[in-house]
């Protein structure tokens, strides 16, 4: 059976989510528009007719590097989401081919977190089947090779994917 996947990434040119998202050639995209309101208007207006498996929120982060991180849940105030998505078999598959991995928890109000944070709420609000992860990558490709990465994504969304 065939899982409907959605990716999302962060418009701009040299933003390297948006890049990533550029090399993957699987699912669904959304180039989200930054801007908070918005972005969480695109993602709520494309999953609200429940019909993805997994929405994969991609993030650029220039507070890590030379790694991936696995965002495990969301959080804004005292409110809390944790993601549905079995990470496990994400991260074995990129630590598999020599990626560093984190699975990490991020309480930032940043784009990325914002809209993973209302993604999560969305899908747990009405009972959505949708599972959702947001994969933070380094904010610059210096450490990363983006075509390299987004053909792993790819090759994980089409073998290595358990929903």
């Amino acid at each position: 059976m065939t899982k409907e996947i959605l990716i999302c990434g962060f418009g701009g040119e040299t933003n390297t989510a948006k890049l990533l998202l550029d090399k993957i050639n699987f699912g669904d995209k959304v180039y989200l528009v930054n801007d908070m309101d918005k972005s969480v208007q695109q993602i709520v207006s494309a999953i609200k007719g429940d019909k993805y498996d997994l929405v994969i929120l991609l993030g650029k982060s220039s507070a890590i590097v030379r790694c991936i991180d696995i965002e495990k849940s969301a959080s804004q105030g005292t409110e809390v989401y944790m993601s549905n998505f079995d990470f496990t078999g994400m991260r074995n598959f990129f630590m598999d081919l020599g990626y560093s991995v984190n699975v990490t928890h991020e309480s930032t109000n940043y784009l990325c977190n914002n809209a993973f944070f209302n993604c999560l709420k969305y899908i747990s609000n009405n009972n959505l089947k949708a599972k959702s992860v947001l994969v933070h990558i380094p904010g610059d490709d210096n450490i990363l090779c983006l075509e390299k990465l987004g053909k792993n994504f790819e090759n994980f969304l089409k073998g290595g994917l358990k929903c």
